[in-house]
């Protein structure tokens, strides 16, 4: 597995490698680790930001290894000092926010559909500030086993709280803008628009785990999708096969819902102005909520809202 962008990893079939490991980097620390247990992260290959953004766009197409965001658990008195750890860097994220975006790149997502995630995407991007996580999830099409695009980053933090200094600005500029190039390849053509299937309740269960992962942040979970499921026997679209009566009670008993405790959630391309669609908004409002998260309808979207009014209100 190739590292993404200053810091940020591109994630292949199996999610991230195991333990989750990074280096301490900045806007110009250099590369991830790579993806083996012995081999210590490599810190400087790069000296340009534009150099470590084509890195990220190359190792697109390289496959994962290990498990995911959250790695592997250590046990014993390695889990004590891990608590310890997870508690200061609650209190270093503090104020900070994790933005977990699921892009939806299937058929029934229009052109003008795209370009207005893609439009909104940027601008999201653009607001990000220090200490901010930002996570991207290609939405699967069939399991979470199929080969989709997933990539995160964490911006620089800023080291004197009371005070931003012209070369902190430079640094979280920086980063936004390795941030955006990014974002933009998973618009391609070659993919946008193509897939068949779309699986939201898989990659909700990717996303759940980010969410888990959050450092103390304030998790805000944004789908740029129409939210027509259609994998796993339900097709949402024209109300084909929607689940039927009991499912989500049966659902919750099984424990086969994403662990979404606390997270905000922002849907946007969304039609929600017929019969049709609004049955399925209702759905994914008892969904959502069911799974702990909040979704109220003003957050249920057909077009982008004002980046600055994301966040549970």
């Amino acid at each position: 597995m190739r590292s993404g962008v200053n810091g940020g990893r591109w994630l292949g079939r199996s999610g991230l490698c195991p333990g989750g490991r990074r280096p301490a980097t900045g806007i110009a620390g250099g590369l991830d680790a790579p993806c083996t247990r012995a081999r210590r992260p490599r810190v400087g290959a790069w000296t340009s930001v534009h150099a470590a953004v084509l890195v990220g766009i190359l190792g697109l197409a390289a496959a994962g290894c290990g498990s995911g965001p959250g790695g592997e658990g250590a046990g014993g008195a390695a889990e004590g000092a891990a608590g310890s750890r997870r508690g200061d860097v609650a209190s270093e994220t503090a104020g900070a926010r994790q933005v977990i975006v699921l892009l939806d790149l299937s058929a029934s997502q229009t052109p003008a559909m795209l370009a207005e995630a893609r439009r909104f995407l940027d601008e999201l991007v653009d607001r990000l500030s220090f200490g901010d996580r930002i996570v991207l999830l290609e939405v699967h099409r069939s399991g979470v086993r199929d080969s989709v695009r997933r990539w995160q980053d964490t911006l620089p933090r800023l080291p004197d709280p009371g005070y931003v200094s012209s070369r902190d600005r430079a640094r979280l500029q920086g980063a936004r803008d390795a941030a955006r190039s990014v974002a933009r390849v998973f618009f391609d053509s070659a993919r946008a628009g193509k897939a068949l299937h779309t699986d939201l309740f898989a990659t909700l269960h990717i996303a759940a785990e980010y969410a888990r992962d959050s450092g103390g942040r304030e998790t805000i979970l944004v789908l740029l999708s129409d939210m027509l499921q259609s994998a796993r026997g339900i097709e949402m679209e024209g109300l084909r096969r929607m689940p039927p009566p009991g499912w989500l009670e049966h659902q919750r008993e099984a424990g086969l819902l994403p662990e979404l405790d606390g997270a905000c959630v922002v849907v946007v391309g969304a039609d929600a102005t017929t019969a049709d669609g609004a049955a399925v908004r209702d759905f994914w409002l008892d969904y959502f909520g069911a799974a702990g998260a909040h979704l109220g309808r003003e957050d249920y979207r057909l077009l982008a809202p004002a980046v600055g009014e994301l966040g549970c209100r």
